[in-house]
Formats: C-alpha cells, structure tokens, sequence
C-alpha cells in the first residue's frame, strides 16, 4: 500500500519552526507564497533555511509570526528589491550571521566600490585619456547630436573646434577621406556619393557671344580687387544700367546726369591724342544743350591736336567773348582808318618831322597839336581870313 510521508508545516507568513520542534533530520516546511522555504535544525540546535530566497522589500523573518523562531540563519539569501539606505535598486543579499550584506565590493581603477551602495565615490588610479590614445575597432558612436571636441593647447586658453551633426540629419551619409594631403590651394570635393579628393578650386566660366549680336543690354562689370598675384580666389562684382554697350553698333552709352573725375583735373584721350580739361570748362560743357544733329556733326569731325587745344583753351561762353570784341565789320573799319595793316601796334614811318615814326594815334594827334600851337610865337589863337569862296585861311 502507498504510504504518505509529511513533514511538519505550517502556511503562516514568515513562521519558522523552533529547534525544540524538530527532531534530528527532521524537515519542516513553510508553505505561504510569499515566504515559502525548507528547515532544517544543525548540530549546534540552530535553525537553517535551505531555499528559496526570499523576495520582497522587508527583510526575511523581520516580523516573526507567533510561536515560530525569530532571526535569520547565516548563508539565508534575500532578493531585495527596495535597497534602502543603498541606491535604490534591486540587490541580491546574503546574512552573514549577524546582517544582511551585498554582494560584496568591485575595484574600478584602485577604488573599492560596493554594489548598490548610495554614496557618490571618486575614483582613483583610471588612466587620463589626455594622454592615451583610445583605440575603437568598430567605430565610435555620439549620441544625440554628440560632437568630437578639439582643444587649443591648454597654454593658449581653452578654446576649441567642434565638429557636429545638423540638428535634423534627412538620410545617413558617410564622408571618405581622401589619401594624402593634396597640393597647395587645392581644396577638399565631394563627388556626391561621399567620396572626397583634393582638387583645384572651380574658377569662374565667362560666355563670349558674337560681336555682331544686335542685343543693347550688355552691361560692364568691375571687380573690387585688381588680383595682383593671379591666384583664384573670391571677387566682389559690381555692374550699372547705366553704363553699356552695343557690340552690333560698337556704342558705350553712359545714361547718367554726372560724369565726374576724383581729382580736380579730367582727363580723356580720343585716338591716342590727351584733351584735358579744368573744372571750370566741364561745367561750361556740362550745362549745353546739343541737338542730335549737333552731335552727328561732331562726331564726323576730324581734329588735330592743335584745334583741340583751342577748343580746351576757351573759359567762357565763345558768344559772350564774340559780343565783347564787337562785330567784324567795325573791326575792318578801323583797321582801314588807321591806314595801316592789322595786327600793328602804330602808325608806322612818317615823311615828314612834325609826327614822330612808330607813335599810336593819340601819340600822333599831340604831335600834331603842339605844332599848330607854335605856330605864329606860339599865340594861343590864330588870325585868320575869309576870302570870297568863303574859305578859312592862316
């Protein structure tokens, strides 16, 4: 027949049985879910639990039930999951006969530190990484938008260069540096594919279009630096609606109310021949007013160097100094009247002595009058007769 073998138990939480309860060898059993376990008695008449580990955020046995043994035994595990007085976190601990303890300690660098233990620990005797080198076999990874920082030497000060992701990254791209270090001026290319070589910067494509092309809108253009040493590099450009040029009629229009110079002297130079002109004489140009017709005669005009230094040599209105010498006509007059040829600064020789040779006019006329006077002792007036052709006579 079967014959059923029990044990002494008990389903009361946290009852253990006592040493005067159990024989030698004798088991007892504590069947409640929560502290479930197996007893036993040792030599010494001390109660051992053989297992499970208790599991909770009390210590096993804290709280006795009634008529059970109080205490733990030495070797008895306990899962804490609450770790109060530590970190908080679950630790599995041991009783050592007189406390419940953790798991023990670990050695980071030559510090001890103990496993779930709260305090905040520094740690001694790690290697500096500002003077080793960090060696990664698969790469290294910054998380959330993390940066590779590059410090200035510690006696310039404390400033740096970090590389960083863009805060939103559309599709992962991967950059190959190219082998080597390039040449001088040659600047690092991508060739869209993540692939980067050195190469000479990209210089600037100019269009060339047919001279013949009828379009009036093109527009000269300066740059801000003359580029001395011919290297490439950056230019800022400027360009004005005002100034351009027809390539079909080979026509420079300047549309503008000024054309100034930055010195006080203009200067233009018209088939390799330099006119130059003061101020003055630009603002006489600048305020006439030209027809077309005007301009179409001029422009036809062909001039020697001469004829353009008179023309450079006027300071006023050509009209005001016309009226101010008078008309032709009364200049030939008195040419005629003097009996002499023009351009002559007197009268030239005379047959007789009473008009000295070489005298001017007035000088002439004083002669002539001082020689009137002395005549008859040099009485201030003259007789003088009537004769029957009523003709005056000394």
């Amino acid at each position: 027949m079967t014959v059923k073998v029990q044990v002494l138990r008990s389903s009361t939480a946290s009852k253990r049985p006592t040493s005067t309860a159990l024989l030698d060898g004798e088991l007892a059993l504590n069947t409640n879910a929560g502290t479930a376990g197996i007893f036993f008695e040792d030599a010494g008449g001390t109660i051992r639990k053989v297992g499970p580990a208790e599991v909770g955020g009390s210590a096993p046995n804290a709280s006795p039930a009634s008529g059970g043994s109080a205490g733990n035994s030495t070797g008895e595990f306990w899962y804490d999951t609450a770790n109060t007085g530590g970190n908080s976190q679950d630790v599995l601990k041991v009783y050592n006969g007189s406390a419940w303890v953790g798991p023990g300690d670990i050695t980071i660098g030559s510090t001890n530190i103990g496993v779930g233990d709260a305090a905040t620990t520094a740690i001694a005797g790690l290697t500096s990484l500002g003077s080793a080198t960090v060696t990664a076999s698969a790469g290294l990874v910054a998380e959330n938008q993390g940066y590779i920082q590059l410090n200035e030497q510690t006696g310039n000060g404390s400033n740096y260069i970090r590389l960083i992701a863009p805060d939103s990254v559309t599709n992962n791209t991967v950059f190959k540096l190219p082998d080597g270090d390039g040449s001088a001026e040659n600047v690092l290319v991508t060739d869209g594919s993540g692939n980067l070589s050195w190469a000479a910067p990209a210089g600037t494509t100019v269009e060339t279009q047919d001279s013949g092309n009828a379009n009036s809108t093109h527009y000269l253009t300066f740059v801000q630096d003359n580029n001395t040493n011919g290297n490439p590099q950056d230019e800022v450009v400027y360009t004005d609606a005002s100034l351009s040029y027809n390539p079909a009629t080979n026509v420079l229009s300047i549309n503008a109310a000024t054309v100034s110079s930055s010195t006080s002297t203009a200067a233009l130079t018209l088939n390799s021949v330099l006119i130059t002109a003061t101020g003055t004489e630009l603002n006489i140009l600048d305020g006439a007013t030209v027809t077309a017709t005007e301009l179409n005669i001029l422009d036809g005009a062909t001039l020697t160097t001469d004829e353009l230094n008179y023309v450079d040599g006027v300071t006023s209105s050509i009209q005001a100094q016309l009226d101010a010498k008078g008309t032709l006509a009364n200049q030939n007059a008195l040419i005629n009247l003097s009996g002499v040829s023009a351009g002559s600064t007197n009268l030239g020789t005379f047959t007789g002595s009473t008009i000295a040779d070489s005298s001017d006019i007035k000088k002439a006329l004083q002669d002539l009058e001082d020689a009137v006077e002395s005549v008859a002792g040099g009485a201030s007036t003259i007789a003088t007769t009537t004769d029957s052709t009523n003709a005056t006579r000394f």
